[in-house]
């Protein structure tokens, strides 16, 4: 596979060590909100505390969640819903987060192209009871121009990877618009939703150098909680690169060049080691992958200098960082893991993928991944509830419960 490296320049380098300073984490705040799909409920975060159904299952074994509360039971039916309907908001190329804030999984205005046009967002809170899927909003059915409808927020979208939460500001980021429904065309717009309001803004776009036709192919976008930058890449495209987004005054740093790391990519930052890695997932998905020193921007991106062992190989795969593992997981179909385990100098070692199989005693088994790729619905929400044990969230289909996966306190 054909790539160009790209460099930055020393002033860029000086600005982004400067920035790596530490940032206080928000805390969890129980937030109520009325769920337009169905009851009322409200998060919750006591420490020290998990639900009950997390607290009893065994370590590295996986469970369902929602099974009743999926997210077909709040599908609005949309008007504009496309060929596919809300089943395509996560078949067609759809993308998601985790509100840190809350504990949550969010699926924000996904769809595009002629899929499905309802931008609704969706959430479900895992620390609680009996998690279920809530509608936060509703589609909206008038078009606007551009990427937007008619009040403002954005156009359904094939969010890939695009799709980012930042604690720091508490909103949920698309981060470049793929794809927007009705039609074929990608732009470098950035929208937020706020979900105190139930809210979506319309952000400053990425720089002008980003504008054009399949800037927003592929690429994706991953949060840094050390400096509460958003970290935002564009592929597939001659004008392509990274952009440092500050979410808390609206603006870019653009560091030029090009990274052609093939389509159907995820980012995922290491916040302890100041590394991001973007991951290859195409339909080749050959597991190649290449990461940034988010400490040392002057080499931009780099190719490992040895790997071993047999990488994820599933067209749009997530990977998300495990602290306790000190490594990247990702997750292909079945029951197992991946592992991709940085060296202590990754520079000149070897980074190390690794398989994870489940416990013996797992019964479960999640479906099969949907055909466009997985992204950000496979995800991991850390110290769940307080109870100092992460797990590993994942949903492939809107009529299919929400898979579970309980990660041990040292590592796997």
């Amino acid at each position: 596979m054909k790539r160009r490296d790209f460099v930055l320049g020393s002033a860029g380098v000086v600005s982004a060590l400067a920035a790596r300073n530490s940032l206080a984490g928000v805390p969890c705040t129980p937030t109520p909100f009325a769920a337009t799909g169905g009851t009322s409920i409200a998060s919750s975060c006591t420490p020290g505390t998990a639900p009950a159904w997390f607290a009893s299952m065994g370590d590295k074994t996986w469970s369902t969640v929602a099974r009743t509360g999926t997210l077909a039971t709040v599908d609005p039916r949309a008007a504009l819903s496309g060929t596919g309907g809300q089943t395509d908001a996560l078949a067609a190329w759809g993308g998601a987060c985790i509100d840190t804030q809350r504990q949550a999984l969010v699926i924000p205005a996904q769809g595009g192209h002629t899929n499905y046009g309802g931008n609704e967002v969706y959430e479900l809170v895992l620390n609680t009871a009996t998690p279920a899927w809530a509608r936060l909003t509703n589609p909206r059915s008038a078009l606007g121009s551009g990427s937007a409808m008619d009040d403002g927020s954005p156009r359904a979208t094939h969010g890939e990877s695009h799709v980012v939460y930042a604690a720091n500001v508490d909103r949920v980021f698309i981060t470049g618009m793929a794809y927007t429904w009705q039609q074929g065309n990608t732009d470098a717009d950035l929208y937020a939703f706020n979900r105190s309001t139930l809210s979506w803004s319309r952000k400053t776009s990425m720089p002008a150098a980003w504008s054009g036709d399949n800037v927003y192919v592929d690429g994706g976008g991953v949060y840094d909680p050390t400096t509460g930058y958003v970290w935002i890449l564009g592929t597939q495209a001659s004008s392509n690169g990274i952009s440092r987004y500050n979410p808390t005054t609206d603006t870019h740093t653009l560091f030029a060049g090009s990274l052609q790391q093939g389509y159907d990519t995820s980012l995922a930052l290491a916040a302890s080691r100041g590394i991001v890695v973007c991951l290859n997932g195409s339909s080749v998905a050959d597991g190649d992958f290449v990461w940034l020193d988010l400490n040392n921007l002057g080499p931009a991106w780099r190719h490992p200098a040895a790997v071993t062992g047999t990488p994820v190989r599933q067209r749009g795969s997530n990977l998300v960082w495990h602290g306790p593992s000190n490594a990247f997981i990702a997750w292909g179909s079945g029951t197992g893991l991946f592992k991709l385990t940085p060296p202590a100098n990754p520079v000149t070692g070897t980074w190390v993928w690794s398989s994870v199989a489940a416990a013996a005693g797992n019964a479960v088994t999640p479906s099969a991944p949907q055909a466009m790729g997985t992204y950000g619905r496979f995800n991991i929400i850390d110290n769940l509830g307080g109870s100092g044990q992460s797990c590993l969230v994942l949903v492939n289909a809107v009529d299919q419960a929400t898979y579970v996966y309980k990660l041990p306190a040292a590592g796997i």
